[in-house]
């Protein structure tokens, strides 16, 4: 294929960016005149795609199957996937002696290539289950894990600083560690209070004389996003709460008519409100060159624009 491409002036395989490749298989589709070109099997769409759900860094495993059947779980493979259902401990990925981290030769051997400590050496036996991952990653296609994983990234902005780079990054982390973060992870996702209550400390951390959208910066790339609307639901309800404890924060009105659909903007452009109230009149005002309002009015402007 990437020698017909060449040949006929076309731009390399190796060249085309994801979203141009559905039309990279319609041209070879009129090249070739075989329609089943555009059902091959392109690695490049699934690694990007999937990539989030694989952990291409580290080899876990549960020693103890491992010892009994001689077999690797396809699932060890999963990033979310830290426990053994069958033995009830965690997945272990280096030396419990030495610290050592698992390489492929250590499996042939099983036992540590440096310490040369038996694989099954240390292994907790009486861990708890994380059911909220159990419960959260129950879907079987790996189409489905990879949305249920991609729905969960704006969860690890909000949980800690720096979250998401410890679960995706090469060794950061201790297994048992990335099961204390997926879990606190999850906890925001299931439980409201959970989550009005990170919002609130990511507001009341920053400076009072920066606006909300400024405060809540390292989730602002998700609101409105077309991927994360329950996301987004879920701020603007916790907002809504939160606007009564900071009511002088100020608000920037092109955000709110983002996030809320209000009208804000368009009437302040046409100089007028949706009311005539005369308390309207000094509702929105400039701050650094933008239009805001303050939190104690969010009540208001959704009611009235």
């Amino acid at each position: 294929m990437v020698k017909l491409l060449k040949q006929t002036g076309h731009a390399s395989l190796h060249l085309f960016k994801e979203a141009e490749r559905d039309l990279l298989k319609n041209v070879v589709v009129k090249l070739t005149g075989h329609e089943e070109v555009a059902q091959l099997f392109d690695h490049k769409v699934f690694y990007n795609k999937c990539r989030i759900i694989f952990d291409y860094h580290r080899i876990k495993f549960c020693p103890l199957c491992l010892f009994d059947n001689k077999k690797w779980s396809l699932s060890w493979h999963y990033r979310h996937t830290l426990v053994c259902n069958k033995h009830k401990c965690l997945l272990v990925d280096r030396c419990s002696l030495c610290l050592e981290v698992f390489s492929e030769q250590s499996l042939i051997l099983m036992r540590c290539t440096n310490c040369h400590a038996d694989l099954v050496r240390g292994v907790n036996r009486h861990s708890l289950i994380p059911n909220q991952i159990d419960k959260y990653y129950s879907c079987r296609s790996i189409a489905e894990v990879a949305d249920k994983a991609n729905a969960l990234l704006p969860y690890f902005a909000l949980y800690e600083e720096k979250s998401y780079e410890l679960w995706s990054k090469k060794n950061l982390c201790s297994i048992s560690e990335l099961l204390q973060i997926i879990n606190g992870v999850l906890n925001l996702f299931y439980n409201k209070e959970a989550r009005v209550n990170a919002f609130k400390k990511m507001i009341a951390c920053e400076n009072e004389g920066l606006s909300i959208g400024q405060s809540v910066r390292k989730v602002e790339r998700f609101l409105s996003h077309d991927r994360y609307p329950e996301f987004t639901c879920f701020f603007t309800e916790s907002l809504f709460i939160l606007s009564k404890l900071f009511p002088s924060r100020v608000i920037s009105c092109i955000w709110m008519d983002r996030l809320y659909k209000t009208q804000i903007m368009k009437a302040q452009e046409l100089g007028k409100g949706c009311h005539s109230d005369a308390s309207d009149q000094n509702l929105v005002f400039l701050n650094s060159g933008r239009h805001v309002i303050f939190c104690e009015n969010l009540e208001y402007v959704l009611q009235n624009y």
